[in-house]
């Protein structure tokens, strides 16, 4: 235990004390903002096809799903239900896991005024379960840079979180592997009409030249 704990601050004061920066300040204030879970979920409504959704003589709710053609609907809202789930599990973590958070010590700079309930991150399961979604619904697809942008874009909140000085390395772990077994789990539930094509299925079919 001796060992992770010297991970711990070790890693936390190179991010926290040692990157702090008038430059990085804002940029990782945007990354932790982008993963509070209530802004997270007005982002995939905002990136919702409402017009496309609403437009009359479309069939049921289902079919509006699955007959989307950019899949843009699946997407959006399996990247809610993927953050939703994960937060509410860190949260069940959250409190059974009473941690204070590396805020309370002397040497640190923290830019959030929280001192308690550090483990796991909340942040970091929200972004990350709507990027496990994305990812893994993309996988093999046209949209797999998509999905690896997410990833991209989720490890900037966990390390946002690192930065701002309000959760410990091992707490941002917790996140990330909170959201992967719940998006693993959702996987297996999941409709299969959610899923991306795969390129094999989306190439245009090549043109036979007749042997002269």
């Amino acid at each position: 235990m001796n060992g992770l704990w010297d991970f711990d601050q070790t890693l936390f004061k190179d991010i926290n004390v040692g990157w702090h920066s008038p430059f990085l300040d804002p940029i990782f204030f945007l990354f932790t903002c982008t993963g509070v879970s209530w802004i997270l979920i007005l982002i995939c409504l905002a990136l919702f096809p409402w017009k496309a959704f609403l437009a009359p003589k479309k069939g049921s709710f289902g079919q509006r799903i699955r007959n989307n053609p950019d899949k843009t609907i699946p997407l959006s809202v399996s990247a809610i239900i993927g953050l939703a789930t994960s937060g509410l599990i860190d949260d069940l973590i959250k409190y059974a896991v009473p941690r204070e958070r590396p805020s309370n010590l002397s040497w640190s700079i923290p830019e959030e005024k929280i001192y308690a309930h550090s483990f796991a991150s909340g942040h970091t399961a929200t972004a990350f379960g709507a990027a496990f979604m994305i990812f893994f619904l993309t996988r093999g697809s046209r949209k797999s840079p998509l999905g690896w942008a997410a990833l991209v874009w989720a490890t900037g909140v966990g390390v946002s979180r690192m930065y701002l000085g309000v959760h410990w390395p091992t707490d941002v772990l917790s996140g990330f592997l909170t959201a992967l077994m719940c998006t693993s789990a959702l996987m297996l539930v999941l409709p299969s009409y959610f899923r991306q094509k795969h390129l094999a299925t989306e190439r245009a079919p090549q043109k036979t030249v007749p042997l002269s």
